[in-house]
């Protein structure tokens, strides 16, 4: 177990809140990012503390202002540490006016090239498109949605549906099988509208049979 600041190895905790996609998002981008530093379950013993909030509900909305309560005493104890926090919520939410304490704020788009500009890295980092938990692969089908439905944000965060080709989901998930995967979760804000937007009709059936077809030892 490193310490902070034992041979001048840096520690960071990272978390995510709300969905499983946006977690797993969020962990896949952090694991791309932490190769070079210590990973840590303790916020007050780490450098570099990263939370990401969801806001795909209101529920999700109103969860923010305990874990900022929670962070808050992270910073008071662990003062050298540096805390950035964004993802999705900052398109709705100020987080750097309503929590002067942070040291930085990220967004959802672009969180990565951001998150790596304020840890101080100017290198891109390659997000793996898969990551296999438990023999569970959760496989992205697309993103955004073009609905307004009034108990989800996601119509209202500038997120336009964008489906992903059929033939990078097969190629995602026979990678997910590769690495001893036996679970696989189709996300997306939008999955029932797959395919509407590259192929002109909704492919979710014909993906789901495809699947079943070139895997044979999936669930």
């Amino acid at each position: 177990y490193f310490e902070r600041g034992v041979f001048g190895v840096k520690s960071i905790y990272f978390f995510a809140t709300g969905c499983d996609k946006h977690r797993d998002e969020f962990e896949r981008m952090m694991l791309s990012i932490s190769d070079h530093y210590v990973k840590t379950t303790n916020p007050f013993k780490a450098d570099f503390v990263i939370q990401s909030f969801c806001a795909i509900s209101k529920e999700c909305i109103e969860s923010i202002a305990t874990t900022m309560a929670f962070l808050k005493i992270v910073k008071q104890e662990n003062p050298g540490c540096k805390i950035f926090v964004g993802g999705c919520a900052d398109s709705i939410v100020d987080l750097k006016k309503l929590y002067p304490f942070v040291d930085g704020t990220f967004e959802r788009v672009e969180r990565i090239k951001q998150i790596l500009t304020l840890l101080g890295e100017s290198k891109e980092k390659e997000i793996p498109p898969v990551r296999v938990v438990n023999r569970r692969a959760i496989i992205s089908i697309s993103k955004g949605c073009n609905r307004h439905c009034s108990f989800c944000k996601v119509g209202y965060l500038d997120m336009t549906f964008k489906s992903v080709p059929m033939e990078e989901v097969l190629s995602r998930v026979h990678q997910a099988m590769k690495n001893r995967a036996r679970f696989i979760v189709l996300e997306g804000e939008n999955t029932t509208e797959y395919g509407l937007d590259l192929y002109k009709e909704k492919k979710l059936l014909e993906l789901l049979k495809e699947i079943l077809r070139t895997e044979k030892n999936i669930r």
